[in-house]
């Protein structure tokens, strides 16, 4: 019987485990887990899009987290109803859009009539 370490599977001995932890910091979405009592026992779970927004808006200023709430509720919202929700001017609701889109974090998707708000995630 061969050695786990002639076999074809193994690439470098004892890298796996980190190599999985750093993919999945690079992810963003994925919870990683490894459980060792008389088994091995890895968990990958992926968080919810709405977990993944919580984190990524906690660090954000107030109008930048409201923009990205609601058009997490809605995301077909008007910059004219982003205005009215924050209470302040259209032209500076735009701003607040445009820093989300510069940061990657909202993209515009169709036209301004008829199209939709998308959150990125990643």
């Amino acid at each position: 019987m061969l050695s786990s370490k002639r076999t074809e599977y193994v690439e470098k001995m004892g890298t796996g485990i980190n190599r999985i932890k750093e993919e999945c910091k690079k992810q963003g979405n994925v919870n990683f887990k490894i459980e060792i009592n008389g088994f091995f026992i890895a968990t990958f779970k992926l968080k919810k899009i709405r977990d993944t927004i919580k984190d990524t808006i906690k660090f954000l200023p107030r109008n930048e987290r409201i923009i990205l709430t609601e058009i997490g509720k809605k995301p077909q919202i008007t910059s004219e109803e982003l205005a009215l929700i924050l209470k302040i001017n259209l032209r500076n609701t735009r701003k607040n859009l445009n820093k989300l889109k510069k940061k990657g974090l909202l993209k515009r998707i169709g036209p301004a009539k008829g199209g939709h708000w998308k959150i990125i995630t990643k």
